[in-house]
């Protein structure tokens, strides 16, 4: 048990480290959001570099430049505002726990709620945040945020700029339970089955272990809520789908 809670802290300290720079970041909203890309706006070059952030500036001078750019109602950035919302409204429910700091925690709520406010105001990327922010509050007015910025599109990868499928599997925990849980949330459930079994080929390691991530966040919610579902004559059961993703491999439809 102390194990577990000095791996715990461990875990508050690589957060916080990331969180504490999204506070800062987030400090002058609802006038401004700073954020920092690469000049160039080119991922493929940003990836190439391989080292760790407080070496990277080094060498990356040469090919792909940062710079911190201030984010404005004037010239407004509602996709990363909108990440930036998600990010702090879901680390705010990790410092909610016995290892953590209520006092942290809802610093980082209001700051989420603010950067969402600041996201709503140009209406872009606003579904992950609103989920993540109805998660952390349990205030219907995100939920229904989420559900009419929903998009029809069965996408199959859950990465750094598509955040459908983990929306989905988030949001799919509200259709179960008495009565067949939050009717207006079944939409995102059905779409969560059918990402299980529509799965992209890429083999970098980035989305697998995202997907291997969702897998295992579905499959506690139907190990919760005693579910399975079907993919042609296969029941899909909790313990079928923690199997797919201890795997680890290429996901492939079954």
């Amino acid at each position: 048990m102390m194990m577990m809670h000095e791996e715990r802290l461990m875990v508050h300290e690589a957060v916080r480290w990331a969180t504490d720079y999204l506070l800062k970041a987030s400090a002058h909203l609802p006038q401004a959001l700073y954020v920092h890309v690469t000049n160039s706006g080119d991922p493929i070059a940003d990836h190439k570099c391989w080292v760790r952030p407080q070496d990277m500036e080094m060498e990356m001078e040469a090919a792909t430049p940062s710079t911190v750019y201030k984010i404005t109602p004037s010239d407004p950035g509602s996709d990363v505002a909108a990440e930036t919302a998600a990010a702090l409204a879901a680390s705010s429910l990790l410092f909610k726990d016995p290892a953590g700091s209520d006092h942290y925690s809802n610093a980082l709520l209001h700051a989420a709620e603010k950067a969402f406010h600041f996201a709503n105001s140009y209406r872009d990327g606003l579904q992950w945040a609103a989920a993540w922010l109805y998660r952390a509050t349990k205030n219907s007015s995100y939920l229904q945020c989420a559900i009419s910025t929903a998009v029809e599109d069965d996408c199959d990868t859950f990465s750094w700029d598509n955040k459908l499928p983990g929306t989905r599997i988030l949001l799919s925990q509200y259709s179960f339970g008495a009565n067949g849980g939050d009717k207006s949330t079944a939409r995102f459930n059905e779409e969560a089955k059918r990402w299980t079994y529509v799965q992209d080929d890429a083999t970098n390691l980035q989305y697998v272990t995202a997907s291997t991530f969702l897998f295992t966040v579905y499959a506690k919610y139907l190990k919760t809520s005693k579910q399975t579902f079907s993919c042609g004559s296969t029941v899909i059961t909790p313990s079928l789908l923690r199997r797919h993703a201890k795997r680890q491999n290429k996901l492939h439809t079954w």
